[in-house]
């Protein structure tokens, strides 16, 4: 096998090997948000009642009210902290992702398309490598589309506004098990070495 296809199959089992664990982070953040999107939920709910509160007649009122908005506030800021750090994660991981296919991708732009090898046309343990760029951009894609909507749902995020707050929560229910995510996955779980299309 040249050098350049020994390239490009190493930089087929790196990207197929990483399909599985950026699923795992993916899943792994989203649940890390879970208990902190509720929590931000009520807090949230519990700062638009405190705020439309107002008993004149009860003595030191408004410095109670303080003091439970003071609260409120700080575990509000605990909670966005946390979604926050899941936000990271998944973004390292889609750049990580992104970075593997890329890679491949550059790689590919000198091989001769046309030549009968497994490593193009695919074999017993491999897809052909178009299909492996292809669905691999879609997978990238999937997870790049459903960040996006995240991030800007979290952007816009004001927690006075009872939809914004929705907003976030929906962005953040996400079903992974979806036709773009499991295809790529399947077809490529024997490509973990780099003899396999020997």
């Amino acid at each position: 096998m040249s050098d350049l296809k020994e390239q490009v199959q190493k930089n087929v089992v790196n990207l197929c090997s990483y399909l599985d664990q950026h699923v795992a982070i993916w899943r792994e953040a989203l649940q890390e948000t879970e208990s902190a999107i509720r929590a931000l939920g009520n807090l949230a709910e519990q700062l638009r009642c405190t705020e439309r509160t107002h008993l004149e007649a009860v003595e030191n009122f408004q410095e109670m009210k303080d003091s439970a908005k003071f609260s409120i506030w700080n575990g509000i800021e605990l909670e966005i902290a946390t979604i926050k750090a899941s936000m990271e994660k998944m973004e390292k991981t889609n750049n990580n992702l992104k970075r593997k296919l890329f890679s491949l991708e550059k790689l590919t732009l000198d091989l001769d398309w046309d030549e009968r090898h497994p490593l193009i046309n695919g074999g017993p343990t491999q897809p052909p490598l178009s299909k492996i760029l292809f669905l691999g951009l879609q997978f990238w894609q999937f997870f790049d589309g459903i960040f996006q909507k995240i991030s800007s749902a979290y952007k816009s995020l004001d927690v006075y506004c009872e939809r914004s707050t929705s907003n976030l929560a929906n962005s953040l229910s996400v079903d992974l098990n979806v036709n773009s995510v499991n295809e790529l996955i399947a077809l490529t779980q024997y490509v973990n070495n780099s003899d396999a299309i020997d």
